[in-house]
């Protein structure tokens, strides 16, 4: 069986880990890819305007000749992957299925749409080699757990299966589909944990483990050889300079952490970047994280009231708490980011600055703002209802990833003001006491946007960033090219 998966912006870690067991198990496998135009941070619209790749993404597709596409799709991806696979169902008799975060929260919504056959709910690796062997035994399997099928007008739901507990088991990520599009270059991303312990209120992570709620555990870890040898395997084929570590929180684990330590400085040894969670920080886990050569970590401080971080948000730690271990994390060397929410329901002008000042105090390298985007089904949406925040259009535009956490707030209640912090706020970090009185009074015009990408994280990060996307953009055109002249 030939299965062609469909992605856009960046790499995808969960198709890598899909495609290498279809592969290890005797089906063929490629990718689509489109990227995008700088939409995480800052859309790039003579980029969009001039760089359209459906066209290509068509031809791929004829010359494969798939017996399944298969797309991943976050929320935010949705809109993509309703217009792609509208596109393919013009043009193609192929079935087609949608896994990943949205059809697993949101599955009926995901199949009302008329073009997409299938979804996956949960992990992919097994639920996905199970259908493709299905489908190549030409025997109709509607039994297979975590697929929901359309027939005859109805939908079949499947249970959720169990999550994979000993993910040393997984073969190493199908890498070669998204390198040969530039998708990753200079930096090589790896995961060293599936899930996160914690119950904050914005993320799916507490829904994941209530519906996973038979699992034997829900947060897993790799053994730290298995890390290491994905490792040494990746450098021999991709030679990247530096390595970040995608877990929802890295070095969770104490003891894994020493051990990770020792073997990485001796076979690895090379700069990475990290996120960590500044609670139960203690100066022992930053010294391994320091000796074992992480340089930069990003941090979810989320917000600098308490109010809004415990009460609405769910985070668990005091203003003391926090500001000493941000202190810790100065302390050690490890030059650091913030990850901050703006615009959560009846936050206050004073709430907001609350969070500018916190990060004031503590000096980032660099902040990133985002505005509030109440998942569907999280606790922050149930929240948001009850609040009276979000009306029958913006559930709409929610359950459809009609908006950007980025760019623009999607609950409308002082949404010019928030428009401005998040452009003005990263640039007045950097300056003087003196002039915050006027970051809110500056119009958010197109050429601070722009100019406020360069400061939410270091300048050597940012530049880092803008790289990668170039290349990415122009491996890509030259790989549609390549494939049209063979």
């Amino acid at each position: 069986m030939k299965v062609l998966f469909a992605y856009k912006t960046s790499e995808s870690l969960g198709i890598e880990y899909i495609s290498s067991v279809l592969k290890e198990n005797g089906h063929k496998t490629d990718l689509v890819f489109d990227p995008g135009a700088g939409e995480q941070e800052y859309e790039l619209k003579i980029i969009k305007k001039h760089f359209n790749f459906e066209k290509d993404i068509l031809f791929k597709i004829k010359r494969f000749s798939p017996d399944l596409i298969a797309f991943s799709a976050l929320t935010p991806l949705f809109p993509w992957v309703k217009s792609l696979s509208k596109l393919i169902k013009e043009e193609f008799d192929i079935p087609i299925i949608v896994g990943g975060m949205h059809p697993t929260i949101l599955p009926e919504k995901t199949l009302k749409y008329r073009h997409i056959d299938m979804i996956c709910r949960g992990e992919g690796e097994f639920a996905l080699l199970d259908l493709v062997n299905s489908l190549e035994s030409r025997k109709e399997n509607y039994n297979i757990d975590n697929i929901w099928f359309k027939q005859n007008g109805k939908i079949i739901k499947n249970p959720l299966r169990t999550l994979i507990q000993d993910i040393d088991n997984l073969p190493f990520p199908d890498k070669d589909l998204f390198f040969k599009y530039g998708a990753f270059n200079i930096r090589y991303v790896i995961m060293s944990s599936r899930g996160c312990p914690y119950n904050c209120t914005y993320c799916h992570n507490h829904q994941l483990r209530k519906i996973y709620n038979n699992s034997k555990s829900y947060v897993r870890f790799r053994s730290v050889d298995n890390v290491i040898d994905e490792l040494k395997w990746a450098l021999k084929r991709y030679k990247f300079k530096s390595i970040y570590f995608h877990d929802d929180i890295f070095g969770l684990n104490y003891k894994w952490l020493k051990e990770f330590v020792v073997k990485y400085k001796r076979e690895i040894n090379i700069p990475y970047k990290c996120l960590i969670r500044p609670q139960n920080l203690t100066e022992e886990r930053l010294r391994l994280l320091k000796d074992s050569k992480c340089k930069y970590v990003d941090v979810g401080l989320e917000s600098g009231n308490p109010r809004i971080r415990n009460d609405i948000f769910n985070r668990n730690i005091s203003d003391k708490e926090m500001l000493r271990n941000f202190l810790l994390i100065k302390k050690s060397g490890i030059k650091f980011s913030t990850l901050n929410i703006i615009g959560t329901p009846s936050e206050t002008l004073k709430e907001l600055m609350d969070t500018f000042n916190f990060n004031y105090k503590v000096k980032p390298k660099g902040a990133l703002f985002s505005f509030l985007y109440p998942f569907p089904k999280t606790k922050i949406y149930e929240i948001c209802e009850e609040m009276g925040e979000i009306d029958d259009e913006s559930k709409e535009q929610l359950a459809e990833g009609l908006s950007n956490l980025r760019l623009s707030p999607i609950l409308k209640k002082n949404a010019e003001l928030l428009e401005r912090f998040n452009v003005f706020a990263p640039i007045f970090l950097k300056l003087p006491s003196f002039f915050t009185k006027y970051m809110l009074r500056i119009p958010p015009i197109k050429l601070f946007r722009l100019l406020s990408i360069f400061f939410i994280n270091a300048p050597r990060t940012v530049m880092l960033r803008i790289l990668e996307y170039f290349i990415m953009l122009f491996r890509t055109i030259d790989y549609y090219n390549t494939i049209r002249t063979q």
